[in-house]
């Protein structure tokens, strides 16, 4: 079978099991069983996958037919920026969780620019990356990076680093 027919096939399944966005969690099932980005997949249509790689992506698309959870299956998940590993002994993260956790962190640096410790800098419009508006500060012995712009690097929300 191609890349496409197992695509397509998958995707019907997981749609009759009632899987939301059923396309979407066979590509990435897909792309995990072969190693892949999940946009190298569009560009490999014809691809025959092996009797083993079909083997595998028939357990895992099994399993998540079966309302398992994507995350548990890859074995990780994004969480702000980092790449958690999780199983089924752990909860998974839920966007909204996500969300709450970027207002707290922008609540604390706001906290401490009012405390008076944080040092900060402003740096204006990047034309080598369409980067519109960034700042930069130092909250504690850590540096927060936060902007807002457009172009396809633009930053938007905040990333914490640790100084060096």
């Amino acid at each position: 079978m191609t890349v496409l027919e197992v695509i397509q096939k998958c995707t019907e399944f997981l749609a009759r099991k009632g899987v939301e966005s059923p396309r979407l969690q066979t590509e990435l099932l897909l792309a995990h069983v072969l190693n892949l980005p999940r946009m190298k997949l569009y560009l490999d249509f014809a691809r025959t996958l092996s009797p083993p790689e079909l083997d595998i992506l028939r357990e895992l698309v099994r399993r998540r037919g079966q309302r398992e959870p994507l995350q548990h299956i890859l074995g990780s998940t994004s969480f702000c920026g980092l790449e958690l590993a999780v199983n089924r002994h752990v909860l998974v993260p839920r966007p909204e969780t996500e969300l709450l956790a970027d207002q707290l962190m922008v609540v604390q640096i706001v906290m401490r620019l009012h405390e008076g410790l944080v040092a900060g800098a402003l740096r204006g419009p990047d034309p080598a990356n369409g980067q519109m508006l960034q700042h930069v500060l130092l909250v504690g012995g850590r540096a927060a990076e936060f902007g807002f712009g457009h172009g396809p690097r633009a930053k938007d929300g905040f990333a914490m680093f640790r100084r060096k």
